[in-house]
């Protein structure tokens, strides 16, 4: 005997909606979710915050710090659509 979560009948509810679709409206659907997603991912890692809230930890001090401390933060190219890339 299998539980019900609370989440069951609502994935089972939007699965319904979506199987009403049609497959050009359901390819423009999950296209536009996976850009709010990819925004929001952004934004998440530009705010340098892990995906439970809680801050990235620091960069490592390493010997080349007498020439300067780096002015960057970290993972700058992760948010280039380059990767994170979506598929409909």
């Amino acid at each position: 005997m299998t539980t019900l979560t609370p989440a069951d009948p609502l994935r089972q509810a939007l699965a319904h909606l979506l199987k009403q679709l049609s497959p050009a409206r359901r390819k423009a659907f999950t296209r536009q979710i996976a850009k709010q997603l990819r925004q929001k991912q952004k934004q998440r890692i530009q705010a340098q915050q892990a995906p439970d809230g809680t801050p990235f930890a620091p960069r490592k001090q390493k010997r080349r710090d007498k020439y300067g401390r780096i002015k960057r933060k970290m993972f700058t190219q992760l948010r280039t659509a380059r990767f994170l890339k979506h598929m409909a």
